[in-house]
């Protein structure tokens, strides 16, 4: 299948087999698991690159009313700054080799020790992007700039003030987010690239376009698009709003994207469309809770399952290999993911993060 084209990218490799005649969902899936396990015989120029997303805490200075951290395990446990750096230790150790880690939240910034934690990464070759609200204090700020994470990525759901207002339980405008895109754009490093991220409700959608205009004259160099789950959720007529504006911002804007088949991911699920789909978690992406656990998604419901836990800090040896050896019992089923097989409604979210290879280029 395609054995001899060197494709330029994973993405566009699987988009071509989707939407190519003569293939059946079932061989397609098949092909994808094969291509992420290095089995296909396809030669790739970039492969599917090998993503962590850690939630360094469940703690925030902001409310956000839609937040999923309320959905996640309950108590909290405490972790110190030796426990982190230990956790950190043993992701860059594991034969696993990650080319990116995201380090999300909560609120990443609220930890005093963070311009570290990047640092660590950055000296063991892993690539760093951090996802903030950017209430943080100037020169703390400034510190996390100066280890020159890969990429820093803003929440912004709109440029509107009463859009933004409406989307949060406390006060935090749009024009402050604006004015810390600045202040960022002005400190940062050439090799930090700048980003908003944006939950596509239907207002969202509505006024994307100028969103990604008014983003793009402060310097954001790419927008994160994140579905809209549950009661809020877009529907068909939105969807065709959101296609046009997509095609209207690739047309006037060098704001970057996240990949088309990710974005194709979105309009089917918006349609009601997205039923089976290669899932690339405990192969090429893993979620990390704060105090060391891995689950196979960022789905919060994993962490209410008892099928799948797995403590790092406990771990002997390659915790990359143990994983390797205990997936194929406990999902044998699950490989092939549907929306009913999988927990619903936060089905697609890690995609963003596994198809999107903006932060790992040089990869």
């Amino acid at each position: 299948m395609c054995d001899n084209i060197l494709y330029q990218n994973y993405a566009t490799l699987v988009q071509h087999h989707r939407w190519a005649g003569g293939i059946t969902k079932n061989q397609l899936l098949d092909f994808e698991k094969k291509l992420a396990m290095g089995e296909s015989g396809v030669q790739t120029k970039n492969k599917p690159k090998n993503i962590i997303m850690w939630a360094l805490t469940y703690d925030c200075n902001a409310k956000c009313e839609y937040c999923y951290l309320k959905d996640y395990k309950q108590p909290i446990p405490t972790v110190t700054k030796n426990q982190y750096f230990e956790i950190a230790k043993k992701l860059v150790e594991s034969s696993f080799k990650a080319d990116a880690i995201w380090l999300t939240g909560g609120e990443p910034t609220i930890l005093s020790f963070l311009p570290e934690l990047i640092a660590f990464f950055k000296a063991n070759n892993v690539e760093v992007v951090l996802n903030t609200n950017s209430i943080v204090r100037d020169d703390f700020l400034l510190k996390i700039l100066e280890a020159e994470p890969t990429g820093v990525v803003v929440s912004l759901d709109s440029t509107l003030e009463n859009e933004m207002l409406k989307s949060r339980k406390r006060t935090f405008s749009a024009h402050n987010v604006l004015e810390r895109l600045k202040f960022i754009k002005q400190h940062k490093s050439n090799n930090t690239i700048l980003g908003t991220a944006v939950v596509l409700t239907s207002d969202a959608i509505n006024n994307l376009y100028d969103y990604a205009v008014e983003v793009a004259k402060i310097g954001v160099e790419y927008i994160s698009l994140n579905p809209m789950y549950g009661e809020g959720k877009p529907s068909a007529t939105d969807v065709a709003i959101l296609q046009t504006n997509i095609q209207k911002i690739k047309q006037d804007s060098a704001v970057l994207l996240p990949s088309d088949y990710y974005l194709s991911l979105i309009y089917q699920y918006y349609n009601d469309e997205l039923t089976e789909h290669f899932c690339p978690s405990l192969y090429n992406y893993f979620f990390i809770s704060p105090w060391g656990y891995i689950y196979p998604c960022s789905n919060e419901m994993w962490q209410t399952f008892n099928g799948f836990e797995f403590d790092i800090t406990t771990a002997k040896g390659d915790w990359y290999e143990q994983i390797s050896s205990m997936r194929n019992t406990y999902l044998k089923s699950w490989r092939k993911t549907t929306l009913s097989s999988c927990f619903s409604s936060r089905c697609i979210g890690c995609f963003k993060v596994y198809y999107d290879t903006i932060f790992t280029k040089n990869k």
